[in-house]
């Protein structure tokens, strides 16, 4: 009978957790796997500059079969900056599963929470993961409670050539500072919303591989009105298809092959990396403002031959009335806030909650 270890991760640690994370798929009509090449911790970057990875070990030969991340980020909360946490990267290899492991890693949790460095969290649980459904959200007291903040959508998508339009820009490195204002007005009236700083842009800073130029204004009297962004985050992170289950999706691919002549991106074969990026840093004053600079976000995307772009807004959010009109493949899940050390939700005002989908 295994012994487990529950503990902190450390750079020697890198190797293993990237070879759990590539083990571990997402079962489905495509079966994909999350990797994290070249450096597991390399690509943690995005979530914060405070991120603790709490692993589970097997002893005697100290295989890790579970891991968690714990990240403190500056984010808006009841239109303040605040230190908040988010928990995500929950792995657990399917063999360990169904036990009391999950229980005692959150034991864990609670102590390293012990440094009272954030008030609440939140955590996002995507509508396939119906084993993270089960476990995270019961009612067992040794588990925080999981308070329910409503759907998130995050679709892929598709990108199409749509007409150019004169009011719509891509941006250059002299736009950043009035960009970085302009998402902070728009991300303070969001709960959980990021706070931009000007280091977070520069190399090396937070949003790893996002340029100026990688931006699409919309601009109204001189001044923005929208924003929208292309991140390609397959240099550090990648989602790798495993295969195709069904004839549904076994014709989709045969279709995407054979219409592949059209410039439309084709499904990849088992084995190889999906071609997508994200649509990030969405802001704007209205549903109509926002569809127009994702309309030329996802022109780029068809030339960059992308197979989709995941966007991430709330349900109801009322700039979510923009995603109707593309086409697209639905993905949704719920979002929830844990607050480990009160038995009740922390006290959050009317605000729509907004995360970033590209750190999920």
């Amino acid at each position: 009978m295994p012994q487990f270890n529950f503990r902190l991760a450390t750079p020697e640690d890198d190797p293993a957790l990237r070879a759990l994370f590539a083990r571990i798929p997402m079962e489905g009509g495509m079966r994909i796997a999350f990797e994290r090449e070249p450096s597991f911790f390399g690509a943690l970057k995005v979530l914060g500059p405070n991120v603790q990875v709490g692993v589970c070990s097997a002893n005697p030969n100290g295989k890790i079969v579970g891991a968690g991340t714990r990240s403190i980020a500056s984010c808006y909360l009841n239109g303040a900056p605040t230190p908040v946490g988010y928990l995500g990267d929950l792995r657990l290899a399917p063999e360990h599963r169904g036990g009391t492991l999950v229980a005692r890693g959150y034991k864990f949790f609670r102590t390293l929470d012990e440094d009272n460095a954030a008030e609440i969290y939140f955590t996002a649980i995507f509508s396939d993961n119906a084993i993270a459904q089960k476990s995270l959200t019961s009612s067992r007291t040794t588990i925080p409670t999981y308070h329910p903040l409503g759907q998130f959508l995050c679709p892929g998508l598709l990108p199409k050539n749509f007409a150019r339009q004169a009011d719509v820009t891509r941006a250059t490195q002299d736009d950043l500072p009035e960009i970085i204002t302009f998402l902070n007005t728009h991300n303070a009236t969001r709960q959980f919303a990021p706070v931009h700083h000007p280091h977070d842009f520069e190399k090396g800073g937070r949003w790893r591989g996002i340029k100026a130029t990688d931006f699409f204004l919309l601009r109204k009297q001189g001044t923005i009105a929208a924003t929208a962004a292309l991140w390609d985050q397959r240099p550090f992170k990648q989602t790798r298809v495993l295969g195709y289950r069904g004839g549904r999706w076994r014709a989709l691919r045969a279709a995407s092959i054979a219409f592949a002549w059209l410039g439309a991106p084709r499904l990849p074969k088992p084995g190889s990396t999906l071609p997508f990026g994200y649509a990030s840093f969405l802001s704007a004053h209205s549903p109509d403002d926002l569809a127009a600079v994702l309309r030329a976000a996802l022109t780029e995307a068809r030339r960059r031959r992308w197979l989709y772009c995941l966007a991430g807004l709330h349900a109801h959010d009322p700039l979510a009335r923009a995603l109707a009109p593309f086409q697209k493949v639905d993905f949704t899940g719920e979002l929830f806030a844990v607050s480990p050390r009160h038995e009740n939700a922390y006290p959050l005002d009317q605000r729509i909650p907004h995360v970033e989908a590209a750190t999920l």
